[in-house]
C-alpha cells in the first residue's frame, strides 16, 4: 500500500469549483504516482471559511465548511 501525504499551501478561493480544483490536483497527482491512499492536512478546508466569512460568524462558517465537504466527498455514495 502506498500512502501519499500532502503539503497544503492555502489561496484564496472564489467558490467550491476553485477548491475542488486545487484538491484534485493533488488526488490527481498521488494516483500518477500510485498512492492508494491520500493525507491531508487537518487544515484543508479553511480555503473555503472565507467563502462565508462575511455572511456568517467564525463557528457557523466552519461548521457549513464541514457540510459542504462532506458532501463532495460523497459519504456513502463513491468516492472522487
Amino acid at each position: 500500500m502506498r500512502i501519499s501525504s500532502v503539503q497544503f499551501r492555502l489561496r484564496q478561493v472564489r467558490g467550491f469549483k476553485d477548491f475542488e480544483v486545487h484538491v484534485r490536483e493533488f488526488m490527481e497527482q498521488a494516483q500518477v504516482q500510485g498512492a492508494n491512499i491520500v493525507v491531508f492536512p487537518e487544515y484543508v478546508t479553511l480555503e473555503l471559511a472565507d467563502l462565508w466569512r462575511s455572511k456568517l460568524s467564525v463557528a457557523p462558517a466552519f461548521r457549513r465548511v464541514s457540510e459542504q465537504f462532506h458532501g463532495w466527498c460523497g459519504y456513502g455514495e463513491g468516492s472522487l
